[in-house]
């Protein structure tokens, strides 16, 4: 079944049938151009990053070198220069702390058109899992106004669906007991790892995990233990929340092509890279009012997929989020202990620390207790050997907070 994002696409762009990946470039950066503009006219910051730059002459993806790059540390150290409209226009404020950040937080604005476009992007997307009459149990955020629960809570009254806004799994037996009217379950990646395993009785016909990085183990676990349809989304504050997501073929994430443009650069050269290659995920957005976002570096690791979706379409992906540059080149990155250990039957969750000489502490809340051998198989599977390994079974918080998981050093 096509993806409803790309039928999303033809609408909003005006291009129906004639849809393809030169039909919509063409588009976006005329779209561009106009927000370029804008943003340069109402922007301190781009004010003077794109001073002296020939709007006209950015035609193409070829083109995109042409502007600068914007790090992530502009929306921590001066956030309110990428402001482009008023604070009375302003319509949310949000302050992130990410794992991998140092200093100050990072300051992102939105206005009432910025939400209310995620919120349609998030309808749409949302169509593939399921329809109108159905429930969704949101297992994010809370009921904060404009928060990612509420934006996801009105996109799904857009399509006369059912939400209901449980907010992070703190008690599992109640989230269970939501569960089991669900259709549709929304979370982060290890809390419905736990939940999965928790309560293998339930059965949610589709489970979309979102927030973090979503290893592979746990997708198998939810797959075996419920025999749901597991989708996965990727988004940042910083795009408004919502970017790209699976479809039914599960190859790929379909992009949110209107309203940005994403690129693949190399993270120590910044040089864009041929589609297929793995890199950092840039992004441009088309539309923004409040904070425009010219070509921001997300941290993110991934790739473009330029072959046509199973599904039918015939526009790029995003390929899976490998990690962020942060941890990927970490002793012990986040994402590969991830995969190494949660492929483990009956592992609910775990923390890492490294100790000394990068020796590993891991301590694991299961259902089975695991002998050293395992775990370092496990680890050897991913080209993990450290020198050192420290076990211990307790249990873990059910929730440790918002923000993504990271590593810590023991000493």
């Amino acid at each position: 079944m096509l993806s409803p994002l790309q039928l999303w696409t033809e609408e909003k762009t005006g291009l129906g049938a004639s849809l393809n990946p030169q039909t919509l470039e063409k588009w976006q950066f005329a779209r561009l151009r106009v927000q370029l503009a804008y943003a340069r006219s109402h922007s301190p910051y781009y004010s003077e990053k794109l001073q002296g730059l020939n709007i006209l002459k950015i035609k193409s993806r070829a083109d995109l070198p042409l502007l600068p790059l914007t790090p992530a540390r502009a929306l921590r150290e001066e956030p309110q220069k990428l402001l482009c409209i008023s604070g009375s226009q302003t319509a949310r404020v949000t302050t992130l702390n990410t794992s991998g950040s140092s200093g100050d937080s990072k300051r992102i604005w939105f206005s009432e058109n910025d939400l209310a476009r995620t919120v349609e992007f998030f309808a749409c997307g949302m169509t593939t899992m399921f329809g109108p009459g159905q429930t969704a149990l949101i297992l994010l955020s809370d009921n904060s106004p404009d928060g990612l629960g509420d934006l996801l809570r009105r996109a799904l009254i857009s399509i006369e669906a059912y939400p209901i806004l449980h907010g992070f799994i703190k008690d599992i037996a109640a989230a269970a007991a939501a569960a089991a009217k669900a259709h549709c379950l929304i979370g982060l990646p290890t809390q419905l790892n736990r939940l999965c395993l928790l309560a293998p009785h339930l059965r949610p016909k589709a489970v979309l995990l979102t927030a973090d990085y979503v290893p592979s183990g746990i997708i198998n676990n939810i797959r075996s233990f419920w025999g749901s349809a597991v989708y996965t989304h990727y988004g940042m504050t910083e795009s408004g929340f919502g970017l790209a997501v699976q479809c039914a073929a599960f190859t790929g994430h379909h992009l949110r092509d209107p309203e940005f443009i994403m690129e693949i650069i190399d993270p120590a050269s910044g040089q864009p890279l041929p589609d297929g290659q793995w890199g950092e995920l840039v992004l441009t957005s088309l539309c923004n009012e409040a904070m425009p976002l010219i070509r921001y570096r997300s941290g993110d690791i991934t790739r473009r997929l330029t072959i046509p979706c199973a599904c039918g379409g015939n526009l790029a992906r995003l390929d899976r989020i490998k990690g962020r540059i942060d941890n990927i080149f970490h002793t012990y990155p986040i994402s590969i202990l991830d995969e190494a250990l949660f492929h483990l039957p009956n592992l609910l969750d775990y923390q890492a620390q490294i100790l000394p000489d990068d020796g590993l502490d891991l301590r694991l809340d299961s259902l089975s207790v695991y002998q050293e051998s395992t775990i370092r198989q496990a680890l050897e599977c991913q080209g993990l050997r450290p020198p050192a390994l420290k076990l211990d079974h307790a249990p873990l918080p059910v929730f440790n907070g918002p923000a993504k998981r990271n590593i810590k050093n023991k000493y």
